[in-house]
């Protein structure tokens, strides 16, 4: 991720306040018809470039959270789900189902997420289920809040 300074091309265009910036190698730029939008705009890109958990659009170059109605993180959507889904499956496919979602949790974390305990499996799942007055130790809690990735 590369962010570029915000210039002014004199060449008679409409905006020509330009930020540049790069994704993944992929070029980006915006023109503004003022240097104040530009420099709000280069600020706001500045801002997520620095958020170890920000994700990047590659078609736009912009962070997907600037386009995210809600921040609900991995986990809590993936129990929400089931509770939602659960009298739908058969006890075989609900068991599967918590089985996968408990090993998506654990691989949808940031790229530099302490590693999971797997002493915590048994647990994870067990909250999983919406019949489960299940509550997480708070060593889970703290790796899902910390670690879980924003969707």
């Amino acid at each position: 991720m590369a962010l570029h300074k915000t210039r002014i091309r004199n060449d008679g265009r409409n905006k020509p306040n330009m930020v540049r910036w790069s994704v993944d190698g992929k070029e980006f730029s915006k023109g503004f018809t003022h240097m104040s939008l530009a420099n709000s705009h280069f600020a706001k890109i500045q801002t997520a470039i620095e958020d170890p958990r920000e994700r990047w659009n590659p078609k736009t170059g912009e962070p997907y959270s600037w386009y995210v109605s809600s921040e609900i993180d991995v986990a809590t959507f993936c129990r929400s789900y089931v509770a939602r889904e659960w009298d739908t499956y058969e006890p075989s496919s609900a068991a599967s189902l918590v089985e996968t979602l408990g090993a998506l949790i654990e691989a949808a974390v940031l790229e530099r997420a302490a590693p999971f305990d797997p002493k915590w499996r048994p647990i994870l799942r067990a909250w999983l289920r919406p019949n489960d007055d299940v509550q997480l130790p708070s060593p889970l809690n703290q790796w899902i809040k910390r670690c879980s990735l924003l969707i």
